[in-house]
């Protein structure tokens, strides 16, 4: 089933950041682990110790699911643990009366080759979260040190209908050609890094006596929360969470309405923002 979180309460005004564990590099400062559209600015330390970042909200909100978007620290789940964790608490002290996270980063996302993942949860009120990465963890990169691009943490939503194994992927890479008039050679430059851009084609079913099991309308509800949102969290296989982006809607809401199914195509696409 796909699903989105469309607010990032990391992202909301007065959060804080506090180092609990690590040192961290000034250059690569803590606050940036809550801004996960810009995962090439990463929160970065100065080494590979254990480092324990808490994230204060500033008061209680509702969360159910917490997003890491680009890190260097490899980790399964094995027997309910993982060396990259943390947690949702109301209390500063870690990790004392907190819900336990575990991360799997095992893997990367196919499609842009970074290291992403998410955890859901019952849904509840939290004001801190707390992630870690244990000094156990394995690391992909031959520095020294230990980064995380970013945190979202939200709740999740749906349209009730799955449509995670009917989509196109693209991977953009982008690029400048640049060649004499002549066209006698050719250098490409690599303008940036990877992104992807995902195409879905959706379906939905009409109920015409349960307003609340028409599928059009839950889609037309999520469209309207779609254009309140600058950015959200994609989770597009919960059995793989590896593909996970933050991403924006490229399309306008378009619906065809046939009697039986009404259709429309969904693109998004992921933010790198510099």
């Amino acid at each position: 089933m796909i699903r989105w979180s469309l607010h990032n309460y990391c992202r909301d005004p007065g959060v804080t950041v506090t180092m609990v564990t690590g040192s961290v590099d000034p250059n690569f400062p803590k606050e940036w682990v809550v801004r996960p559209e810009q995962p090439f600015q990463p929160s970065r330390m100065t080494n590979r110790n254990t480092v324990t970042w808490r994230i204060d909200l500033g008061a209680s909100q509702p969360l159910d699911v917490v997003g890491l978007i680009h890190t260097n620290a490899v980790s399964p789940i094995t027997g309910g643990s993982s060396a990259v964790h943390g947690g949702v608490s109301n209390s500063p002290t870690w990790p004392a009366g907190a819900l336990p996270i575990a991360f799997d980063t095992s893997k990367t996302n196919p499609y842009n080759g970074r290291r992403s993942t998410w955890a859901g949860f019952d849904l509840d009120f939290y004001r801190y979260i707390h992630v870690v990465i244990d000094s156990t963890a394995a690391a992909t990169t031959p520095e020294p040190y230990w980064f995380l691009g970013g945190v979202w943490a939200g709740t999740r939503r749906d349209a009730g209908r799955d449509i995670g194994w009917n989509f196109k992927a693209t991977i953009v890479q982008p690029r400048i050609d640049v060649k004499p008039d002549h066209e006698g050679w050719t250098q490409r430059l690599i303008a940036g890094e990877p992104f992807t851009r995902l195409e879905m084609h959706r379906l939905a079913l009409r109920d015409g006596i349960d307003a609340d099991a028409d599928q059009l309308r839950q889609w037309l509800d999520e469209e309207m929360a779609w254009e309140q949102a600058d950015a959200a969290l994609v989770m597009l296989r919960e059995d793989y969470p590896p593909m996970t982006w933050v991403m924006r809607r490229l399309s306008q809401p378009e619906w065809t309405v046939a009697q039986d199914f009404p259709e429309s195509d969904w693109t998004l696409e992921e933010i790198l923002r510099g």
